[in-house]
């Protein structure tokens, strides 16, 4: 079935117009076009389109006598030579055709014959339909688009829940206990991933690293950096007893993991219990 938008002429035309002869009467011309309730008549001989008689015409003539209308052919009155359509035009080149012509009928030809009307009113009625349809699948459309964004939402949310969970567990479950000092951690991320991330190195049993350590940014991205910076952590900073040496350590494997737009401040501390101090380094935190 055709769209609305591709809808030929043939597809909406009037296949049985109203068709009469040049030597018709005014008078039963008229007569024809009150009966059938219509504003339009063809005038052609053998299906050949000499004219067209439409309401406009009649009015032209309406003071003349209706005895005269009995005698005058309709050829006098008739427009003669009227603007015709393919029935292969789409509907909207015709609607485009009546409105620079100024009119509200035209004759179908095929091969020289009339096979068919088109009307204004066809045209209109069509023509609601095509916006009708026309509102319907953009309204469709809309609501799939709506559907689709607020499935990927909450697919999004999902997804922001799990990674929280995840880099919670990242972070250590429980304080050390490292007599006399004592620590205390609150962590309130902006959003639900954040680039806020702790952690404690055990350095034997007198010595313990502490690490602070902030993102740039909010969210996933600094999420990832400070996940990164978890793992270096883990791998490459066991045994350092210096924090100076921690930060370089850090430094030169993030270095080539974070994007040049993002980078990561720290804060690096080695507790001794025994002389009761506190060694520490910072880069930019």
């Amino acid at each position: 079935m055709l769209e609305t938008s591709e809808l030929l002429v043939r597809d909406i035309m009037v296949r049985d117009a109203v068709v009469v002869a040049p030597t018709t009467s005014v008078a039963d011309a008229a007569r024809v076009m009150s009966e059938r309730n219509i504003g339009a008549i063809v005038v052609a001989t053998a299906g050949r389109v000499e004219g067209m008689f439409t309401e406009r015409d009649l009015l032209r003539r309406a003071a003349e006598s209706r005895d005269e209308w009995n005698h005058t052919p309709i050829s006098r009155f008739m427009t003669p030579n009227p603007v015709s359509v393919a029935p292969d035009v789409l509907w909207a080149e015709a609607m485009s055709i009546m409105d620079h012509r100024h009119i509200r009928h035209l004759p179908v030809v095929e091969a020289g014959k009339l096979i068919g009307m088109l009307s204004v009113r066809d045209l209109l009625h069509h023509r609601a339909k095509y916006l009708e349809a026309l509102v319907r699948d953009r309204t469709a459309e809309l609501a799939a688009r709506n559907a689709a964004l607020t499935e990927r939402d909450q697919q999004l949310t999902r997804n922001l829940k799990v990674a929280a969970k995840i880099q919670k567990r990242l972070l250590p479950d429980r304080l050390p206990e490292f007599e006399p000092f004592r620590f205390a951690v609150a962590c309130h991320g902006h959003d639900q991933v954040t680039g806020d991330y702790h952690d404690f190195i055990p350095l034997g049993s007198d010595r313990l690293g502490v690490l602070i350590a902030d993102a740039s940014g909010h969210g996933v991205p600094a999420a990832f950096v400070s996940v990164m910076a978890k793992m270096c952590c883990t791998f490459y900073c066991q045994g350092l007893e210096s924090p100076a040496a921690m930060l370089r350590t850090m430094n030169e494997h993030l270095g080539d993991l974070i994007e040049g737009e993002h980078f990561i401040t720290m804060f690096a501390a080695v507790a001794d219990r025994r002389n009761l101090e506190l060694t520490y380094a910072r880069a930019g935190h």
